[in-house]
């Protein structure tokens, strides 16, 4: 009897499928109309600006044994990230808007800034956000400069993004603290956040909430001062805190 059922079974939802189309598949495949796939470079194996609660010692530190014993590493300024994006259901999936909700926002943090060296911010993004702004939402990209124009629209108010089964779409994100650099006064401090995607599917909006894992995103403004200054390229050379500030910002330095 077992393989008989067996049999039936394997008979019966083929037909259905084609006899109902796309409602008995979607009933089936149920849960989040999208999957969502997060890549982003591990802090301190790209160029840019990460700190440390604590205060290294010693000078002419190898970047890559400083990766490798401090993954906790926060990005500072600025955290790139990729969203790969692919429909899960045969009826259109519409995603309406990406936005992040800050969690817990406390003070920078200020033990060990760590500077490797860059030939320039990427300008390859689809939108970015910022994380001190009231509604911090997903803003379209100025492909000529980084970041987003102070009259950039939002993302998904001259984008619209649809995806079917399979179909897959990918968002390079760029999230800041602030729209100013350095990061004014009011903006300061340590980010916790999370992102959030609105989709809308037969009527119904969803929203998913978006991590680094099981742990929110971490992204931390300019501190006005530092313990320890490390900056270079393969080997990281000391600095003295004060003048490393004076010198990369002579205008307006963090206070």
């Amino acid at each position: 009897m077992g393989l008989v059922a067996a049999g039936v079974v394997g008979g019966v939802i083929p037909l259905l499928i084609n006899f109902y189309g796309p409602t008995i598949t979607d009933t089936i495949s149920s849960g989040s109309p999208l999957e969502v796939v997060v890549q982003h470079d591990p802090p301190l194996t790209t160029p840019g600006l990460f700190a440390l609660p604590g205060t290294l010692a010693g000078d002419a530190l190898p970047l890559r044994d400083l990766a490798a014993q401090h993954p906790d590493a926060v990005p500072v300024g600025t955290f790139e990230v990729k969203l790969i994006l692919e429909g899960r259901r045969s009826r259109p999936a519409v995603i309406t808007d990406l936005r992040a909700r800050v969690l817990n926002q406390s003070k920078p943090v200020a033990g060990t800034l760590i500077s490797v060296a860059s030939a320039g911010e990427n300008t390859n993004v689809n939108g970015c956000l910022y994380l001190s702004d009231p509604a911090p939402d997903l803003m379209t990209a100025d492909p000529n400069q980084p970041g987003c124009s102070p009259t950039a629209k939002p993302y998904f108010a001259v984008h619209n993004l649809t995806l079917n089964r399979g179909e897959q779409m990918v968002i390079d994100v760029s999230a800041k603290v602030s729209r100013q650099w350095p990061t004014p006064a009011q903006a300061f401090g340590s980010y916790e956040w999370e992102l959030v995607l609105s989709v809308v599917q037969d009527g119904k909006t969803t929203e998913l909430t978006i991590r680094d894992g099981a742990q929110p995103f971490r992204l931390t403004s300019i501190a006005p001062g530092y313990r320890a200054v490390y900056s270079g390229t393969e080997v990281m050379n000391a600095e003295d805190p004060a003048q490393w500030l004076r010198l990369t910002f002579p205008d307006e330095p963090p206070r």
